[in-house]
């Protein structure tokens, strides 16, 4: 389980998917609770505009480019597709609240909700850099 983000800061995009796969084992039993946001494993937001250079990001943009090198640009669409629908706010937040004590739902969910915006706003400039290589001649 998470301590603290500062830990997590530079986890890779494979880390964080064990990570992930963990979890959502856990989600499947009616016992389990989130007790704070860091138990729930969320990629580090980036510190900068440019997510292409940053951990998990730069890792998610380094697959991303390979495969459409590749010409596997639907498993790079797919991929990131997949990540940003996982970490969005409006499809993250139900899912979590059933697993979060009552008295507790007002502060998770909240801060829940700024990570994962920042999270898909990242997801949302990794997918511009890629459209934009793209048109590029």
């Amino acid at each position: 389980m998470r301590k603290n983000n500062d830990e997590y800061s530079h986890q890779t995009f494979l880390e964080v998917e064990a990570e992930w796969k963990r979890f959502e084992e856990k989600m499947k039993s009616d016992s389990f609770k989130i007790s704070s946001i860091n138990s729930i494993p969320l990629p580090t937001q980036p510190e900068t505009t440019h997510p292409t250079k940053f951990g998990y990001f730069g890792d998610v943009w380094k697959m991303v480019r390979k495969m459409c090198s590749k010409g596997e640009k639907r498993k790079a669409r797919r991929l990131l597709i997949t990540l940003y629908l996982r970490y969005h706010p409006d499809k993250m937040g139900p899912r979590i609240a059933k697993l979060v004590p009552e008295e507790d739902t007002n502060n998770i969910l909240g801060e829940l909700q700024i990570k994962a915006k920042a999270i898909t706003q990242a997801l949302t400039a990794l997918k511009s850099e890629l459209a934009s290589l793209a048109a590029a001649p």
